[in-house]
C-alpha cells in the first residue's frame, strides 16, 4: 500500500451540514488511517469539526456568485489549479468533470422524479454537468444499489463502471448502550413531551419538502394517537405534537432518548441517520424511498407508506404497539464499514492500492 499516495478531493464543504458534509469527514478519516493525507478543494470549511484530521485545504470562495453558477465557477478555478498540481487521483463528490473517481450521493434526475418537479433550464444544465462527470470519470462510487441503478438506467453509464460502496458508520460513537430512565425523562420534560406519548425523531438538514416534513407535520398535528414528533436540524413551525429541538451536535445521545427515528423522504440517496439510529438501539420508520433500507434488517425498521393518512396511521400504530429497544443493534445492519474499511474499498475499486 502506498502511504505516500497523492489524492485530491473536490467537495462542496467540510462541515456538519448534512450527509455529504459528514461523509467527507469520514472519508478523510479513513484515508488518514491508511496513511494518506489528501488535499481538499472545497467551497466552505468549518475548522472546528476537523481538528483531528490530517489534510491540506484549498478553499475556492464562491459566496459572491448566484447559487446556480457556483459549481461552474468552482470547476473553472479547480481546472486552473490542477494545471500546477499533480495527483495520483482526483476524487469528487460535487460534479467535477476532471475527477478520476466520481461519488454519487444522489442523482438530479432521480431527485426531480422523487419530488415530482418538472425539469427547468437550470435542471437541464445540472443534469448535463452530472452526465459529463459520470462519463469522464474512470470509476463511479454509488452509496447504495438504488443509486447504482439510477446512474446506469437514467444516465446510460455501463454497470462495469459503477460500484456500490456503502457509507461508513462510526460504531464507537453510535452504540446501543441505553440511556437511563432519568435521562429520557429529563430530555422529554425539557421539550414538554407528554409522559404517555411515543416519541419520533426526524433529523432534517436538507430540504424539508424532500424530507417529507409537510407530510409528517400534517399527520402529527391532526392525529388522535398519543405521539410527538421531535425535529432536529433546520427550524420548523411548531404545531400540535411537533416540537423543534434545535441543531444538535449530540445526535448519538438524542437517538437514545426517543422511541423511533422517522424518515418520510420523497427521495433519499442513502439516509445515514437511519443506520446511526439503529446502531444506537433505536428502530426506524422509513419510506421505501430511503435507500438505507438496503442495509437494515426487517427487525430494525417499520416501512412507512405515505400515500394516505390511513396508511401512515397503520405504520404509527404498529410502532406504538411494538415499542422496544434494539438489543442486537449492530447485527441489524449489513454490510457495515468503518471509515478505514470504506476508504480501503474505494481505493481498491479504483486500483490505487
Amino acid at each position: 500500500m502506498k502511504s505516500d499516495l497523492s489524492l485530491a478531493i473536490a467537495c462542496q464543504s467540510i462541515r456538519l451540514d448534512g450527509g455529504m458534509g459528514r461523509y467527507i469527514l469520514d472519508l478523510i478519516e479513513g484515508l488518514n488511517s491508511l496513511g494518506i493525507h489528501p488535499t481538499i478543494f472545497t467551497k466552505k470549511i468549518d475548522p472546528s469539526v476537523c481538528q483531528n484530521l490530517r489534510f491540506e485545504s484549498v478553499v475556492i470562495n464562491c459566496k459572491l456568485l448566484p447559487t446556480k453558477l457556483r459549481d461552474y465557477y468552482f470547476n473553472f478555478r479547480l481546472d486552473s489549479l490542477m494545471k500546477h498540481r499533480q495527483f495520483d487521483a482526483i476524487l469528487s463528490t460535487n460534479r467535477y468533470p476532471g475527477a478520476t473517481i466520481s461519488f454519487c450521493g444522489g442523482t438530479h434526475i432521480g431527485y426531480l422524479r422523487g419530488i415530482g418537479k418538472k425539469t427547468s433550464f437550470f435542471d437541464k444544465k445540472m443534469i448535463a454537468l452530472e452526465s459529463k462527470c459520470y462519463q469522464q470519470s474512470q470509476l463511479v462510487i454509488a452509496h447504495s444499489d438504488g443509486m447504482s441503478r439510477e446512474i446506469c438506467d437514467l444516465y446510460g453509464i455501463s454497470k462495469e463502471k459503477v460500484q456500490t460502496v456503502y457509507p461508513p458508520i462510526d460504531g464507537t460513537r453510535f452504540n446501543a448502550e441505553p440511556a437511563t430512565a432519568a435521562e429520557i425523562q429529563s430530555f422529554r420534560e425539557a421539550f414538554g413531551v407528554p409522559k404517555d406519548h411515543t416519541v419520533f425523531l426526524i433529523p432534517s438538514a436538507g430540504s424539508q419538502y424532500v424530507k417529507g416534513m409537510d407530510i409528517l407535520q400534517r399527520f402529527f398535528s391532526s392525529t388522535a394517537l398519543p405521539v410527538t414528533l421531535l425535529v432536529a436540524g433546520r427550524p420548523v413551525e411548531e404545531v400540535r405534537n411537533v416540537k423543534y429541538i434545535g441543531f444538535r451536535k449530540d445526535m448519538e445521545r438524542v437517538y437514545k432518548l426517543v422511541d423511533y427515528t422517522i424518515l418520510a423522504s420523497r427521495y433519499e440517496a442513502f439516509g445515514l441517520v437511519a443506520v446511526e439510529s439503529v446502531f444506537s438501539g433505536t428502530p426506524v420508520v422509513l419510506t421505501p424511498n430511503v435507500y438505507s433500507n438496503e442495509v437494515i434488517a426487517p427487525d430494525g425498521k417499520i416501512i412507512l407508506d405515505t400515500s394516505s393518512d390511513s396508511s401512515i396511521t397503520i405504520a404509527i400504530q404498529n410502532a406504538i404497539m411494538n415499542k422496544h429497544r434494539l438489543s442486537n443493534a449492530a447485527q441489524l445492519v449489513s454490510p457495515q464499514y468503518t471509515p478505514y474499511e470504506h476508504a480501503k474499498r474505494v481505493l481498491t475499486a479504483a486500483h490505487l492500492i
